[in-house]
Parts: C-alpha cells; sequence; structure tokens
C-alpha cells in the first residue's frame, strides 16, 4: 500500500504543474522530460591527419599514373622507331634486289658508309635486255642510263659533352652524334638531278665518322655497306653478292632526354650485282 501511495503522489505533483507557466517561463523544465545531450565532432589535429593522408595517397596516385603514361609513350615509341625503320628498308629493297651497283661509288670510308648508289632494270622497246646480245638496260625511273643515289641527310648533332646525356650507353659523355633522314635521289645520264625525296627516318650516326660503332659492341655500323660471298667487306671493285642495310633510329625530339634507339638491319643479296 505504500508503493502505491508513493506512485499516487507523483501523479498529484504532475497535475499541479501549469501549461502556461510552461509556456511563460522558458527556463522551466520538467524534471522527467530532461535528457542531457553530447555535441561531437572532430579536432583540428584529427582533421590534419586524416588530410595528410589523403594527400599522400593522392600523390602515390598521380605518381603511378604518370609512371604508366611514361611506360606507355615509351613502348609506343619504340614501336613507331621500328615500323619506321622497316618501312626504310622495304623501300630501298625493292629497288636493290635486282640493281647494279655502280662500282664508282661504292659505300666506303670516303663517303662514311651513307651513300649507295645503283641503276635498276629498265624497259628499252618492250625489253629489259638487248634480244641480240642479252645484256640488261640499265637506268631508273623507266630512263637508261639513269641511276638512283640513296644518301644520309644531316639534320641535327647531340653532343653529349654539351648535353650531360649518355646517348649510346657507353658509360662516358665523350661522344657526338649526327641525326638525319634518309634522301632518295634520282639523276639523269648526264648526272643533273631530276627527282629528291625525303625518305624519313630520324637516323643516328656517329659524327664525323658515321660508320663507327654506335652502340659499343666493338662493331662498326655503317649504314651501307657491301659484302662478298665469303663474308668480307667490299669497298671496291665488283666481287660483292650483298648489300647490308643497317639504320639505328632514335626519338630525339628532346636532347634533354636520353632517346630510346633501335636497330634495324637486314641483308639484301644481289642478283645482278655487276
Amino acid at each position: 500500500m505504500k508503493h502505491n501511495s508513493n506512485i499516487k503522489k507523483i501523479i498529484d505533483e504532475r497535475e499541479k504543474i501549469n501549461p502556461d507557466r510552461i509556456s511563460r517561463d522558458s527556463s522551466f523544465i520538467s524534471p522527467l522530460s530532461f535528457s542531457q545531450t553530447r555535441v561531437t565532432g572532430f579536432t583540428l589535429i584529427e582533421v590534419m591527419i586524416v588530410t595528410t593522408i589523403l594527400g599522400g595517397i593522392l600523390m602515390g596516385t598521380i605518381y603511378v599514373i604518370m609512371n604508366a603514361q611514361d611506360i606507355f609513350n615509351q613502348g609506343a615509341m619504340q614501336s613507331y622507331l621500328e615500323s619506321e625503320g622497316a618501312r626504310l628498308i622495304d623501300l630501298i629493297q625493292e629497288d636493290i634486289n635486282e640493281c647494279q651497283i655502280d662500282t664508282g661509288s661504292m659505300p666506303n670510308a670516303s663517303n662514311n658508309f651513307t651513300t649507295l648508289t645503283i641503276k635498276v632494270p629498265v624497259k628499252v622497246g618492250g625489253d629489259y635486255w638487248n634480244p641480240a646480245t642479252g645484256v640488261i638496260y640499265w637506268g631508273a625511273e623507266g630512263n637508261q642510263g639513269w641511276h638512283i643515289t640513296y644518301s644520309f641527310v644531316i639534320s641535327t648533332t647531340l653532343v653529349e659533352a654539351t648535353t650531360r646525356l649518355d646517348y649510346n650507353g657507353d658509360r662516358d659523355i665523350t661522344d657526338s652524334f649526327d641525326i638525319g633522314n634518309l634522301w632518295k635521289y634520282v639523276y639523269n645520264a648526264s648526272g643533273t638531278l631530276q627527282q629528291q625525296v625525303n625518305l624519313g627516318g630520324n637516323i643516328i650516326t656517329v659524327a664525323t665518322n658515321r660508320y663507327f660503332d654506335i652502340n659499343n659492341d666493338g662493331v662498326d655500323d655503317p649504314i651501307f655497306s657491301l659484302w662478298d660471298k665469303y663474308n668480307n667487306l667490299v669497298t671496291s671493285g665488283s666481287s660483292s653478292n650483298r648489300v647490308r642495310i643497317n639504320l639505328w633510329l632514335g626519338d630525339v625530339i628532346d636532347t634533354k632526354q636520353l632517346p630510346i634507339i633501335v636497330n634495324c638491319k637486314t641483308d639484301v643479296v644481289l642478283f645482278n650485282p655487276q
């Protein structure tokens, strides 16, 4: 019964509360309706720590993306240079297979092995050779007596001592390299230039002596060279039976960075060398 009496007192006290007083006096809070709350949030130190972590993650992500982009660009450039080298070789090989080498201007040290002069069979009177003698009619662009010269032409020079870069990876900065393109020149029987075409290439050679070793493997790297059937280098006479085309190509758009260098090489057998 005492317990019920206490409950009744509480109910009586609540009934004595005047609702008008509650609305007039905002400081009055019913003891039964009060609840304690706590304001939550991040401190400045917590915000700084989170910002630092997120910044590190962002920088790492940017580095990975940029590194992946560099690798992709290098691979794309290497693929382009290789295809460019193959394209040049195909262009020259079309003429060389059945050509006659001009023994008066063969690739040798005097022209830095950068020049190749040839004649190809041409039709005269509907035939490529004299029916009576069997002698082939030689010329170029369909004209007897004409000839074609392939030649390397410089466009710029890289000097390792100036750029402080080791372009060929031989652990010194004492080399210089000439960069240029292959050109095709067509001359008539009198030696007058009739046509010139820039075949392109971004070809790299050692400056001054352009047939010297480029990649420091102990073997010279001439662009054009003639060889006999015993694998001997031929620089004069008419004993050659094949032409070696040896192209080093490089990306040298930015001379302050190491270029990507590729080598494209092939031997073309001569069916009519003399």
